[in-house]
């Protein structure tokens, strides 16, 4: 019996949500599409945890890819919202939450 199977896209895509706050960045490149990446180090706030997000321009909020580019997220928390793709969180969008 053959059974119908959900296109691959959404086989893979899982959702997750993390609070925390931005303590790097880099730029790279996707090198199958020549697009600028970004790739933000996160502090988690419930472990020890670092977690690599990537930004792509046309896959995140237009607010959030600003406040990369401009660096205006310094010294602010995060409930980070991402998807994963293999082992890879791509950043979808954020809320900036009260300070501590």
């Amino acid at each position: 019996m053959n059974k119908q199977l959900p296109p691959i896209e959404e086989r893979r895509k899982k959702i997750s949500e993390f609070v925390g706050k931005i303590a790097g960045k880099l730029q790279d490149k996707n090198y199958n599409t020549g697009e600028t990446i970004y790739r933000l180090q996160v502090k988690l706030e419930n472990n020890d945890q670092i977690k690599e997000f990537r930004i792509y321009e046309n896959k995140t909020d237009k607010l959030v890819w600003k406040g990369v580019i401009n660096n205006e997220y310094i010294s602010k928390r995060y409930l980070f919202t991402c998807d994963k793709i293999a082992h890879i969180f791509r950043l979808l969008k954020w809320k900036e939450l009260p300070k501590e």
